[in-house]
Order: C-alpha cells, then sequence, then structure tokens
C-alpha cells in the first residue's frame, strides 16, 4: 500500500510540475532560452529572449535533402519519439529558423528553442554543456518526417550526447 501511495503522490507531484512548465502566451515569434525553473512570481518556465527570427535570410532557404540511408543505419540512432499529433503551422520555417540560428550555438541551459506562429523547434539539454550542429538538427528533422510524418510533433532522443532535438505545437511542454 505504502509503494502504491509513494508511486500516486509522485505522479501527482509530476503531473503539476510539468503542468507549470510552460511560457506565457502571446510571445513573439523569435528564439528563447530556458533554465527548467518556474518563476514563482508568474508560475511560468523561466526563459530569456534571444532574438527575431530573420525572415528576410531564410526566404530562399529550405533544408536540405536528407540521405534516408544514412539516418537508417546510424549505430547512435537511439530513437525517434512521436507525439501522434501535428506540429503548429510554421513547421519549416520554424525549422529552417532554428537551424539557422542555433547552429554553432553552445548552451548549458535546459533547452533553447524556436517559436513561429504556433510551431516550436527545440533542443533540449539533458546533460552538461551542448553545441547545436544545423546538419545534426536537420538530419533529425528528416527522422522525424520520416517516422512520424512530414509536419508531425515529434524529436530525436541521443542518450549518448544527452541532447533531443524536436518540434511540437507551441503550447506543448517539451524539455
Amino acid at each position: 500500500m505504502r509503494f502504491t501511495t509513494t508511486l500516486v503522490g509522485l505522479f501527482a507531484l509530476g503531473s503539476a510540475t510539468a503542468a507549470h512548465l510552460r511560457l506565457p502566451e502571446g510571445l513573439p515569434d523569435g528564439h528563447y532560452s530556458g533554465d527548467g525553473t518556474i518563476d514563482p512570481k508568474t508560475g511560468f518556465a523561466r526563459y530569456k529572449y534571444l532574438g527575431p527570427i530573420d525572415e528576410y535570410a531564410l526566404r530562399n532557404r529550405t533544408l536540405e535533402s536528407r540521405n534516408e540511408e544514412r539516418i537508417g543505419s546510424r549505430d547512435s540512432w537511439n530513437g525517434i519519439k512521436c507525439n501522434g499529433r501535428g506540429a503548429g503551422d510554421s513547421v519549416s520555417i520554424a525549422q529552417q529558423a532554428f537551424a539557422a540560428h542555433f547552429d554553432g550555438y553552445t548552451f548549458s541551459n535546459k533547452w533553447v528553442k524556436t517559436f513561429k506562429g504556433s510551431t516550436q523547434a527545440f533542443a533540449c539539454n539533458y546533460g552538461g554543456v551542448q553545441t547545436v550542429h544545423r546538419s545534426d538538427f536537420e538530419d533529425r528533422m528528416g527522422g522525424v518526417d520520416s517516422i512520424c510524418g512530414s509536419g508531425q510533433a515529434g524529436w530525436y532522443e541521443d542518450h549518448e550526447w544527452k541532447l533531443n532535438y524536436g518540434r511540437d505545437f507551441i503550447n506543448s511542454q517539451v524539455c
């Protein structure tokens, strides 16, 4: 009985915490980072605005084509997870903007994200200092396209690197 009670209590605590790890509605499109903590005054996740999306630089840019054989045969391919829903109305632009802005960006925060329309593209840090690589992000989003479907929410989980790359609906609680 004690074990069941403990599990129920932990589940309730985890649900309450996860429910509050969200950003306020109405934030401008752009690039953000966060440390995974909650601001007690607002009840929302702490975040930092890093800057706007450079729409001009993205106009003629499309995500690079991917080599599906390479994606399928990666030894460190730990897994693509699908959320079973759409990733919002601006998947392509959010991904392009994320890849362009964060390529070479090193961070130790919990996450970095790009918001565009109703879509977020993101990297989640689960250990230490991370550097975002455009080619890695684009390859993994190609894998998400292949497994989950184009425009669908999902992420690539890499246990070795302790890093996830993904995309989802803007109000989804990720990282």
